[in-house]
């Protein structure tokens, strides 16, 4: 059973979707909520704990029954076993590595194919490389007391991708990531630094690529866990738009009205991912109504 009044809460995000469907019946709309690392393990019997205090993958299996039938929906790692999907994930941190990250991506590229019959082939990897002198400690690490008996390296591949255009909102002069940086050998000093953020980007509110081979507009209400994989989505698109609500308002100068964006924008397809309390209406923010 859902945990106090989760399951309304369900029901009622599931009913935004469903309202925003009624009013844009030319827009794809796809839903990809991400479970936390540790509802994973729970799942694979790593902690060898029961799942009390977990919801693991209940609600994203629920919710798809709440959802009208022209939404396309899956989360990730959906169909396989727990224990693959755990090596997605940092041990330090709660995003996804790269190699991870890159199997969300083809999920994701699946669930658009399945709407969207024109969209270009899937980008295959040309050969994965390890940044040298990288030593990571994520988010867990740092809220742990800063522990460090346990680092990550930061891996990345090689992508045969088309020229793209990128605009981030907000102060002048804003770059998306820092890879040129890392690359030449000047990574985040700090032992603690954020290397996830550091070399995929930091979150902003509102992210643009544009991409001359590409075709239809794509949104995608997201949060960080999209940043590393951005380049891939956005180069099946002839304009992509990264909304995180989070810092919109910040960043922007305003609130996001979805519907507004929609039509100003010429969206074709709208795509919510994520953690699966924001994605799911479990949480805050996560005011798309």
């Amino acid at each position: 059973m859902c945990r106090g009044g989760d399951r309304e809460r369900l029901r009622t995000r599931a009913g935004v979707y469903a309202r925003m469907c009624k009013a844009h019946p030319q827009t794809r709309f796809y839903i990809f909520p991400t479970l936390a690392p540790a509802d994973w393990c729970v799942a694979a019997g790593t902690y060898g704990v029961s799942d009390y205090g977990f919801v693991v993958d209940k609600y994203v299996r629920d919710f798809r029954s709440m959802l009208e039938p022209s939404i396309e929906y899956t989360w990730a790692g959906e169909g396989l076993l727990a224990e693959e999907v755990v090596s997605w994930y940092y041990r330090t941190d709660h995003h996804w590595n790269m190699k991870g990250a890159y199997q969300a991506y083809v999920q994701i590229w699946r669930l658009l194919q399945t709407r969207n019959a024109e969209i270009s082939a899937v980008r295959e990897v040309q050969e994965w490389f390890e940044l040298p002198n990288i030593i990571f400690y994520g988010s867990y690490a740092r809220r742990a007391g800063y522990f460090d008996s346990i680092h990550d390296t930061i891996v990345d591949g090689y992508f045969n991708l088309p020229e793209l255009t990128i605009h981030v909102h907000g102060a002048d002069k804003r770059v998306r990531n820092e890879k040129e940086q890392y690359k030449a050998g000047h990574p985040r000093a700090a032992k603690f630094a954020n290397h996830y953020g550091g070399y995929f980007g930091d979150d902003y509110g509102l992210v643009e690529y544009m991409c001359e081979v590409g075709s239809g507009c794509l949104l995608v209400v997201g949060d960080s866990y999209d940043n590393c994989i951005e380049p891939l989505l956005a180069s099946h698109f002839r304009h992509t738009y990264f909304v995180d609500l989070r810092h919109y308002v910040a960043d922007v100068g305003d609130h996001f009205e979805i519907d507004d964006f929609i039509e100003q924008n010429q969206i074709t397809d709208v795509l919510f991912t994520g953690n699966q309390r924001r994605v799911l209406g479990l949480s805050s923010p996560g005011e798309i109504d």
